[in-house]
């Protein structure tokens, strides 16, 4: 009995070490040369803010977040000249508390802190919309400290600023170690998927924060936008004069090392 008792406590120390190991090497601090190095990318962006252009969209090194942290990387890269196919970005913070450092992404709409939109299909009315798909096909290799979302912005107005900003409604396709604001209301099925439903306010601004978790990560697949402001409509939460302004998406960062990459990204305004 004491032999087998010692070989299963050896195993879980082993198992420990395995899974800690995995942690620091996912953490390891990555440096701009060597992500160079290994991508081969023909656009590489590293500094904070700095975007990348195409089509209806733009990809933004978003570090909203990260007030007087220092010793973080954080990059876009677009992987070829002739193709859109593959982008995405990476990054290295370092664990010093809870809170979001940053939420690089792609932009589609009149994000409220621009000076114009990356198209001519938002803002739109709320009651004017039809169906909004999001298709997409991502892989990454975060593990803990973040989530993958969508950001939305809701505005009084059809031209957005942060004054008129009504609602900030996320859709979190995957997280690790994070929690919306908010309390959780209820669990929702929406386009056959469930979703755990939270509302709360922003401190530092004035509009209302609602958030669907999605109960099963996904990386591949489409959502319809519509199908949530269908819901917020009807529970009251958005009124239909308000207006979509613009529909983000990224991680929402607080530590680690990790890299997302799309093969693929497109949103259906009809």
């Amino acid at each position: 009995m004491k032999k087998q008792l010692h070989t299963t406590i050896l195993a879980t120390l082993a198992a420990v070490a395995l899974t800690l190991a995995a942690c620091a090497s996912a953490d390891k601090k990555i440096t701009i040369p060597e992500v160079e190095k290994e991508l081969n990318a023909a656009y590489l962006f590293h500094q904070d803010w700095q975007e990348m252009t195409f089509e209806d969209f733009i990809v933004s090194n978003n570090v909203w977040g990260k007030k007087d942290t220092t010793n973080y990387v954080q990059y876009i890269y677009r992987q070829s000249e002739e193709s859109e196919f593959p982008f995405g970005w990476g990054w290295y913070w370092p664990k010093e508390d809870g809170r979001v450092k940053a939420y690089p992404e792609i932009i589609y709409g009149f994000k409220p802190w621009a000076s114009r939109s990356t198209n001519d299909a938002l803002p739109i009315r709320v009651n004017n919309i039809g169906d909004i798909t999001v298709a997409y096909d991502i892989t990454s290799t975060a593990t803990h400290d973040y989530n993958l979302s969508f950001d939305i912005w809701v505005t009084k107005e059809q031209r957005p600023t942060p004054q008129n900003i009504t609602h900030e409604v996320m859709i979190w396709l995957d997280q690790k170690d994070l929690l919306p604001v908010g309390e959780l209301v209820e669990t929702v099925t929406l386009g056959g998927e469930e979703y755990d439903f939270y509302a709360g306010n922003v401190s530092q601004g004035t509009w209302q924060y609602l958030a669907f978790v999605k109960k099963t990560p996904e990386y591949k697949g489409d959502t319809k936008i519509n199908l949530f402001f269908d819901y917020l409509v009807k529970k009251n939460y958005v009124k239909p004069e308000q207006y979509l302004a613009s529909i983000e998406f990224g991680n929402e960062v607080v530590a680690g090392s990790a890299r997302t990459t799309f093969q693929n990204y497109q949103v259906s305004v009809n």
